[in-house]
């Protein structure tokens, strides 16, 4: 037999449990059905933790899918008539974002520097302009290693090209995650 202060400490939690899931299954659930409720629109956008999509949803994987199957993520990912992530005959694709960092659309906000770009765009890396001063100066023709530049000087002015470093992209740390696009 549970202690009393045990037994209501487990009713809260059972309450608890139940607002969540009447709060969240709404959310989560296509409208209609017995959860009812607005849902979340079609072709919205979630980083998922898990390696199994979840019902009601597909991989932003860029796969080819029927539009008689899903005509709401189509009708949500077209403009003018057409998905703007292509399509072919019967089929649309859905956005292929494996391996992509999200960048918010700019909208005019000024923020992108590539501000009229489409959406679902890709924007290829960049690495901001900047320039390295050295002040070192010697007689001509002296040759000298400064931390990994070499160069050689001509005319007291020098000549360096600077030494490799880094790996094969700049990224901020990151975390691997699945995009998962309502249907």
């Amino acid at each position: 037999m549970a202690l009393p202060i045990f037994q209501t400490a487990i009713q809260e939690l059972s309450l608890l449990q139940t607002r969540w899931a009447a709060l969240l299954n709404p959310l989560l659930n296509a409208s209609g059905g017995s959860n009812s409720g607005p849902g979340l629109p079609p072709a919205t956008i979630l980083p998922f933790a898990g390696p199994v999509v979840p019902e009601g949803f597909v991989a932003c994987d860029g796969a080819l899918l029927e539009k008689s199957l899903y005509p709401a993520l189509y009708q949500a990912l077209s403009q003018g008539g057409q998905c703007i992530y292509g399509e072919q005959g019967a089929f649309f694709n859905v956005p292929d974002y494996r391996g992509y960092f999200l960048r918010g659309f700019d909208q005019g906000a000024g923020v992108d520097p590539d501000g009229s770009r489409s959406l679902g765009s890709i924007q290829s890396d960049a690495f901001r302009s900047h320039s390295h001063n050295s002040g070192v100066v010697n007689s001509a023709g002296t040759s000298v290693d400064m931390h990994g530049s070499t160069g050689t000087f001509q005319n007291n002015l020098s000549a360096f090209q600077t030494g490799s470093t880094g790996g094969t992209e700049t990224r901020p740390v990151n975390k691997a995650v699945l995009y998962i696009i309502k249907v």
